[in-house]
């Protein structure tokens, strides 16, 4: 209708209206919504019970570098985080990234050439890998029953079976540089 009065409700406007990542507090629920990403404020907070804008407040590094970095970062501490609570609570772990320091001194000397470093040093990540893998597997399997399962058990076999694997792969990888290492000691000629 022309000339009518327009009538405006008292709620925050919705999310496609809104900043990037802008929380939203509703007075009654008290839930937070976000805006879509590739809104042009993204870098401002909107009160929802005021409507003024507010900046964000961003780390020193983080900020001019964008989200990607931001993700990257939080990526690298919660694996370095992982890292030290399953060296510090699981004793496979524990036994393996010791074996992992001493293959990185040891293979120093054993190594016949850089590439074979690399790989010796690889094929112990590579096993490290897989029992970090294999103890995430057994910590699910006993969080979600502990009851005693056939089914649960074969997960865990087939988990401690990728590990034999990995034991198995650093072991040849080892032996061949062993084997090139002392080959022309061991020739009779």
């Amino acid at each position: 209708l022309v000339g009518a009065p327009r009538f405006e409700l008292g709620t925050p406007s919705p999310p496609d209206w809104c900043a990037n990542r802008a929380a939203l507090r509703s007075e009654i629920a008290r839930t937070i919504v976000t805006a879509p990403p590739r809104h042009k404020t993204r870098n401002l907070n909107i009160c929802a019970v005021d409507g003024r804008h507010r900046r964000r407040k961003a780390g020193l590094f983080i900020r001019p570098l964008g989200p990607a970095v931001k993700r990257i970062f939080s990526a690298t501490l919660n694996s370095l985080h992982g890292i030290r609570y399953g060296i510090a609570t699981e004793a496979a772990l524990r036994e393996e990234a010791a074996l992992l320091l001493a293959g990185v001194l040891l293979g120093l000397a054993v190594a016949p050439s850089w590439l074979w470093y690399v790989a010796m040093v690889g094929s112990l990540l590579v096993l490290l890998a897989v029992e970090f893998l294999n103890t995430s597997i057994e910590k699910l399997s006993d969080y979600v029953t502990r009851e005693q399962q056939v089914e649960i058990r074969r997960i865990k076999d087939f988990g401690s079976a990728a590990v034999f694997c990995g034991i198995c792969l650093a072991g040849l990888t080892w032996l061949a540089a062993l084997a090139v290492r002392l080959a022309p000691y061991l020739t009779v000629g």
